[in-house]
């Protein structure tokens, strides 16, 4: 069906080629020290659960033959699904932020399982440890708020307050209640604008060409000069 009415190219592009294109390209420009700091920043903010995960693999190990079978299987399953989702957050090597979004839910329930078997007496041994774990990224995160822009410098990220001037000039001329479209990727600027975006496409990097390892399709579906 795609073939007939001239989609075909496009949707293996997308789906396949785009992608490929994508993680060939971060493979290609690794940034070691940007990949030291994107990972250790996520492991150092986690840290508990990370702990309580751990935990729980060394008490699943040495009990694995004397669990029910059925629990076994079930808790087999999360641990595959844990260590297969290091795949997405490692392909093309960039290790943004969002990527960990893939361990962190597997990473949640494998903590939760730890503390679940807990004692009376080990709760009571280990709380304060866990309300600390808890509190200091909450902490941490919420106070380096105060100067995040300090914090993106520092970790060479993006400065949004360079986006000020451009904020101020659309502010002053715009009116409350009018939207603003962005060519690019911008969207701190509707935030500083005050101002609500007129699509739901926030990023339109793709529109412009401007995405890493891009080379778009030849069936003339797509051409950045027609936006």
């Amino acid at each position: 069906y795609l073939a007939k009415i001239g989609a075909l190219e496009g949707f293996l592009y997308w789906n396949v080629r785009g992608n490929y294109l994508y993680i060939h390209d971060g493979n290609m420009a690794v940034d070691f020290q940007h990949m030291i700091v994107q990972i250790s920043r996520y492991i150092a903010s986690t840290a508990l659960i990370w702990i309580l995960a751990a935990a729980r693999f060394i008490y699943f190990w040495k009990a694995r033959k004397t669990i029910r079978t059925e629990r076994t299987c079930y808790e087999g399953l999360i641990w595959v699904w844990f260590f297969l989702s290091f795949i997405p957050v490692s392909l093309g090597k960039r290790f943004e932020d969002h990527y960990f979004l893939f361990l962190t839910p597997a990473l949640c329930v494998l903590a939760a399982l730890a503390i679940d078997q807990w004692s009376t007496l080990q709760w009571r041994r280990w709380r304060k440890a866990v309300l600390i774990g808890i509190a200091l990224p909450t902490l941490g995160f919420t106070l380096t708020r105060y100067d995040v822009h300090a914090l993106n410098r520092r970790f060479d990220g993006e400065d949004m307050g360079s986006y000020h001037p451009y904020a101020t000039y659309l502010r002053e001329r715009t009116q409350p209640g009018d939207t603003l479209f962005l060519w690019g990727c911008a969207p701190s600027v509707y935030l500083l604008a005050d101002r609500a975006p007129s699509s739901r496409f926030l990023r339109t990097d793709v529109l412009a060409g401007r995405v890493a390892g891009f080379s778009p399709p030849t069936d003339g579906s797509f051409n950045p000069e027609d936006f």
